[in-house]
C-alpha cells in the first residue's frame, strides 16, 4: 500500500467485505480505526520464518484468531521444525538480568520507557549459573542418547531457553491484534523485541492502516 494509491471515501452505509485495487481497506467508525470479524484486514496474508526462544512462541502460539492453523480447511499456518531430526545446539542467553516486579508476579521491572531495571552485582552470578545449568543439561541429553534413550525422551530435559524455529502464517488482522498485545510495557521484554520488529515490518509494507491501528490504542490506553 503505497501513497500514489491511497484514496479516501466518505461512505455511511455497511462495509461487508469490498475489494479494492490494492487488497486493503482501512475503515474508520467513530473517527477510529476498526477490526471486526468481517473486517477486510483478514484477507490480507502474511507468512514469517521466526527464530526464536521456546518460551517466546509458548507465548506466539496463543495468538490463534485469524491464523491458518485454526482455519477449517487445516491449512498448515504454523510450521515448526522438529527436534527430533535436528539438533539443539542454539540456546537464548539473556544480555542482561532483570529485577522481578514488586507489583506484578508474572513480570520484570521496567521503568517509565520500558527499560528493564537491574542490578549489577548479581549480573555475572546469575550468567555463570546460566551457563552452567544449559551444559550440564547437554552433557546429560547426549549421554541419555548414547546409551541408548529414545530422543524423544531425552531430550525432555531441555529447558524453554533453546531456540526453535517456526513458519508463522497469518492476516493482517491477527498480526496487529498480536502487536497490541505485545508491543507493550506489559509483555515480557524478550517477546516486545519480535513486537517491535514486526510492526517495523507492517510500518514498510502497510503504513497507513498501521499507524492508525498505533493511534487507536494509544487512544485507549
Amino acid at each position: 500500500m503505497t501513497g500514489k494509491h491511497d484514496k479516501v471515501i466518505n461512505y455511511e452505509g455497511m462495509i461487508y467485505c469490498a475489494e479494492v485495487s490494492t487488497g486493503l481497506l482501512l475503515v474508520r467508525r467513530k473517527g477510529c480505526v476498526q477490526v471486526s470479524g468481517n473486517s477486510p484486514f483478514r484477507n490480507v496474508q502474511l507468512q514469517f520464518h521466526i527464530k526464536a526462544p521456546e518460551v517466546v512462541m509458548r507465548q506466539w502460539w496463543k495468538h490463534t484468531i485469524g491464523c491458518n492453523w485454526v482455519a477449517p480447511n487445516n491449512s498448515q499456518g504454523w510450521n515448526e521444525i522438529s527436534r527430533r531430526y535436528v539438533e539443539i545446539d542454539d540456546f537464548y542467553y539473556p544480555e542482561v538480568w532483570r529485577l522481578q516486579s514488586a507489583s506484578n508476579k508474572q513480570a520484570s521491572q521496567l521503568d517509565a520507557n520500558g527499560v528493564p531495571i537491574v542490578n549489577e552485582d548479581i549480573q555475572q552470578y546469575a550468567s555463570e549459573q546460566y551457563d552452567n545449568c544449559i551444559k550440564v543439561i547437554n552433557r546429560t541429553i547426549k549421554d541419555l542418547i548414547a546409551r541408548g534413550i529414545a530422543k524423544e525422551q531425552a531430550q525432555m530435559l531441555f529447558p524453554i531457553s533453546f531456540y526453535t524455529e517456526v513458519y508463522w502464517t497469518a492476516s493482517f488482522q491477527a498480526i496487529m491484534n498480536f502487536l497490541e498485545l505485545r508491543d507493550d510495557n506489559h509483555a515480557q521484554w524478550e517477546i516486545r523485541q519480535y513486537a517491535i520488529a514486526l510492526k517495523e515490518i507492517l510500518l514498510d509494507l502497510f503504513p497507513v492502516s498501521t499507524e492508525a491501528g498505533y493511534r487507536d490504542w494509544e487512544t485507549d490506553r
